[in-house]
């Protein structure tokens, strides 16, 4: 199979990107909404530019660029929350040496939307780059949001965009990436859209547990402080657990880069203090979709429930359990929200359970 065939559910991206890639212009805009495979979309398109085949799938050269190690494919990384000039500038620099075998140096910048952010945005400085782009250089840049402040750098890229993957379009890249088709449905299910946690939850073995401990807690929660504060104790226990695989990954990443560096390779990627910031946004990310995962499985334990109802008279009782059902629903969703500000996830556990337990 080629190079575009993981990209399941994107037919007029890979149509775009096959016209492309024999005659490339100096920029792409990869747009997509959050778990759209951004990512995989431009490595993808990178190894089709670099590969004799156009994308074979199978070269040296493909297997290189997929498995993130041909050097002619640089992958920037930023140096805090937002993208610094500092970091431009050092992607201008790379940008600006010749190829070392392929045909191009590509470089993949991901997240782009946070240039235009912080005290000195780096919008400006990434502008300059692409209005006086290397000759032999393709810049491959992957945004979710598209805010004004970056219309001029946009204008400069060919838009491919991209559509929000459904579970199925998941599960598939998932089997096809050899998950068992039982693991591949679950992790595509509880992923709420997103691959690369499909990917990670692929991987764990708990994850059906977890799913399982998050829709008992309406029959779990007695009405007590006690009850509820000892759940709390079970979800975040469950929440620390599911994040073993990725902790795992990490560490091996860690000790590849120690590896290098110790047998004086220059090709250990990006510098270690960023891979540490890097290891420590994917946690509070991952803890943070490990809690939505909860907050959404929970919502559908209520939603379910109502509708079991529907077709029941509509008695007193019935009446009764429907605004319970509700009350709750406007419980969770409230959490929910509260994750956009907050990431106490005690607090927030705390006070999502004491309030349903008063229902």
């Amino acid at each position: 199979m080629d190079v575009f065939d993981r990209l399941v559910g994107q037919e007029a991206a890979i149509a775009t990107m096959r016209s492309h890639r024999t005659r490339p212009v100096h920029a792409y805009l990869f747009h997509g909404p959050a778990g759209s495979n951004v990512r995989d979309a431009m490595i993808s398109f990178a190894a089709a530019l670099q590969c004799p085949e156009g994308g074979c799938g199978s070269c040296d050269v493909c297997r290189r660029v997929l498995e993130g190690v041909e050097p002619d494919v640089v992958e920037a990384h930023r140096g805090g929350v937002t993208w610094l000039i500092e970091d431009i500038h050092e992607i201008e620099r790379v940008a600006r040496r010749k190829p070392l075998s392929c045909p191009y140096v590509v470089v993949v910048m991901n997240e782009v939307e946070l240039t235009v952010l912080g005290a000195s945005p780096s919008a400006p400085a990434l502008l300059k780059t692409l209005e006086e782009p290397p000759r032999r250089t393709v810049f491959l840049l992957g945004v979710h949001d598209t805010p004004n402040d970056l219309a001029t750098v946009l204008s400069r890229c060919v838009t491919i965009p991209l559509v929000g993957l459904r579970e199925t379009d998941i599960a598939r890249i998932l089997m096809n990436e050899g998950v068992g088709a039982d693991a591949a449905e679950l992790s595509a299910a509880a992923a709420n859209g997103d691959l690369e946690r499909a990917r990670l939850l692929a991987s764990d073995p708990g994850v059906a547990e977890r799913r399982a401990l998050w829709s008992s807690v309406p029959e779990r929660l007695n009405g007590t402080a006690a009850g509820a504060m000892a759940l709390v104790d079970e979800v975040h226990r469950a929440i620390d657990a599911a994040l073993v695989p990725l902790e795992e990954r990490q560490a091996t990443e860690s000790r590849g880069r120690d590896s290098d560096a110790s047998g004086g390779s220059r090709r250990g990627g990006a510098p270690k203090a960023e891979m540490e910031r890097r290891h420590r946004r994917e946690v509070r990310r991952a803890r943070l979709e490990e809690l939505r995962f909860g907050l959404v499985t929970l919502t559908r334990v209520y939603r379910d429930r109502m509708a079991e109802l529907w077709g029941s008279p509509l008695d007193a009782r019935t009446q009764q359990r429907l605004a319970t059902y509700s009350d709750a629903l406007g419980i969770v969703d409230e959490a929910f929200r509260r994750t956009t500000t907050t990431m106490d996830e005690v607090l927030l556990l705390s006070d999502l359970f004491l309030q349903l337990g008063r229902l």
